[in-house]
């Protein structure tokens, strides 16, 4: 059976039509034993996959969508499976895609409303809708696009964390790490560093004590026999965004989804009902999935996937459809960590830190991935993908001139073991910073793009 064409980078484009899940589990068939158990709780898990040989390894697509299937990774021979991480990953280094500006308008539009029709993007652009829809197209094979939903994970119930691990010793290997992180559906984002620590998480949970419960349970791993320091700080995410991993939505429908029964016939407040959180969790793997399928894979009335979906922008539980771009020329991540311990100067240049955040950068992406503030101690931390050498270091510069009475703690990540990070081209002028400038008139309040279906 013809699934469509794969690229010399990777990349994978789907054949016009979409094959059903028998069909291409016919294929399945004729692949090594050990490589179809390794697919079995894949196919499980996404419905739909594909598979596309290539020398000794077996590259795994998510093609539960008609949109283009999104990668996941590899499997050898051994029935091994290496996911596809942003930074390392079996194909070459990203090479640089040159775009322009009507790409990056397209990017931008993308980014702030990746469910706006061809014809709304047509009228940003300047192009025919055909145009953009073929641009569009270029950027998914070139730009690694995903397309995800923004959730407000506070409108669930959770807060953020930040954990950072120093090893004294011996470090745990890469496998070992995976291990450890990967299996808590708390955790979203877990990557190998170099510098002041050697690993960094971001992680959800219910409250301090849950926090304090999750590390404690990552301590007792296969890590645990290693001489380290621990560190759980609560985050607040004020720019940038990090993708929840499909494992979360295990711990949300245990404990934060309605279902009704005959002993329990109303639903509490501020908990997702089965069709909300169905919708929820299929947006959060494919922002751009057509809402008559998920209605049909769940057994849903025509109309009620749209209306659910509307009803989680209405409670703001979905901020937006966005993007991430997987396939950037990015050299690594730095994370700088800005420890305040001067309030009162830190308090002075406070505005010129919202300045900071929302600079725009001669990127593909925004100047930071993710930025937020930290507790005990106080502080902020930025978050930046670095495409150019010696960026790194300019940023730094650049926040330490800026903003006073803050120490900064640099480290780089190397390796991205669990999650991802969102690389996308989000406008500021519609950030909590901008606004916040605006109210007082440091900033001149100017006339927003209305990124809206309409």
């Amino acid at each position: 059976h013809y699934l469509g064409r794969i690229f010399e980078d990777g990349s994978f484009k789907e054949a016009r039509r979409r094959f059903k899940k028998k069909e291409s589990m016919a294929l399945l068939n004729y692949l090594p034993q050990a490589v179809r158990e390794a697919l079995k709780p894949m196919e499980e898990k996404y419905g739909s996959i594909g598979v596309i040989p290539s020398k000794s390894l077996y590259h795994v697509y998510n093609t539960t969508s008609y949109n283009t299937p999104s990668y996941l990774g590899y499997i050898d021979t051994d029935g091994k499976f290496t996911p596809f991480s942003s930074i390392t990953s079996i194909h070459e280094e990203p090479k640089e895609y040159k775009i322009d500006k009507i790409d990056f308008t397209i990017l931008r539009a993308l980014s702030m409303n990746a469910r706006m029709p061809l014809k709304r993007i047509a009228k940003f652009s300047g192009l025919k809708h055909t145009a953009v829809h073929h641009r569009i197209k270029k950027l998914e094979i070139n730009m690694g696009i995903s397309y995800i939903a923004e959730i407000d994970v506070e409108k669930l119930g959770y807060t953020e964390y930040m954990l950072f691990i120093k090893f004294r010793g011996n470090r745990p290997k890469r496998e070992e790490a995976i291990s450890v992180f990967a299996n808590d559906p708390r955790v979203q984002f877990t990557a190998i560093t170099e510098g002041e620590y050697q690993i960094m998480a971001y992680a959800l949970a219910k409250n301090n004590k849950n926090a304090s419960d999750l590390m404690f349970k990552l301590m007792g791993g296969a890590m645990s026999g290693l001489d380290a320091e621990w560190y759980l700080v609560p985050f607040k995410g004020f720019y940038g965004y990090a993708p929840l991993r499909d494992e979360f939505f295990n711990l949300i429908e245990q404990n934060d989804v309605w279902q009704r029964s005959k002993d329990n016939m109303k639903k509490p407040p501020n908990v997702l009902g089965i069709e909300e959180y169905t919708v929820l969790r299929d947006l959060n793997t494919n922002g751009k999935a057509e809402f008559k399928e998920i209605s049909g894979r769940y057994k849903l009335k025509a109309q009620s996937a749209n209306y659910y979906y509307k009803r989680l922008i209405d409670k703001k539980i979905i901020k937006r459809i966005t993007i991430t771009m997987q396939k950037l020329p990015t050299k690594y991540f730095t994370v700088m960590i800005a420890s305040i311990i001067n309030d009162e100067r830190f308090r002075k240049t406070r505005t010129d830190l919202l300045f900071e955040v929302i600079k725009e950068s001669n990127n593909y992406t925004n100047r930071y991935s993710l930025f937020g503030d930290i507790q005990n101690p106080s502080g902020v931390i930025f978050i930046a993908p670095i495409l150019k050498d010696a960026e790194a270091e300019s940023i730094e510069e650049e926040i330490v001139t800026r903003i006073k009475g803050i120490e900064i703690k640099r480290i780089v990540v190397t390796d991205i073991i669990v999650g991802r990070l969102c690389l996308r081209n989000f406008d500021n002028a519609h950030s909590v910073q901008h606004e916040m400038l605006e109210e007082q008139d440091l900033i001149e309040t100017e006339q927003k793009k209305l990124y809206s279906n309409y």
